[in-house]
């Protein structure tokens, strides 16, 4: 993801995202590194993208999600990445537990349905863009 001020970024070579100390110190003329550590991570990043001119890699369907909120392109990476495969995790000790189990089957199919839904979402807005 990104902001539509970094546009001309996109076609930019991979060496380029890869410039860490740049944008610390883009981050420290801007007094965001404290607070940048601080918070949760997921949603400092969305604050400083919203903020500032930088770019974010994260999956897709996280990408869509955050797009309908907030003022954001998506772009495509310039290497390809395998699949990622998601699991829905518990403590063994509540492997067998009757309200775990329901709570379970309850969920998994709004998760998969949200899943879906966003990552269809981010092919449209990733070709929104080209």
């Amino acid at each position: 993801m990104m902001t539509n001020r970094l546009s001309c970024m996109a076609s930019a070579p991979l060496n380029n995202y890869k410039l860490l100390p740049a944008l610390i110190s883009i981050l420290q003329t801007r007094n965001l590194t404290e607070s940048a550590r601080q918070l949760n991570v997921t949603q400092s990043a969305i604050e400083l993208l919203v903020k500032t001119d930088t770019l974010l890699t994260t999956p897709l369907h996280i990408a869509a999600d955050f797009a309908q909120t907030y003022d954001l392109r998506i772009i495509a990476l310039p290497i390809a990445l395998k699949p990622q495969q998601y699991y829905l995790l518990r403590h063994a000790k509540h492997h067998q537990d009757p309200e775990h189990t329901w709570f379970r089957e309850l969920c998994h199919p709004f998760l998969k349905n949200h899943l879906e839904r966003t990552k269809t979402l981010g092919m449209k807005l990733l070709h929104t863009y080209k």
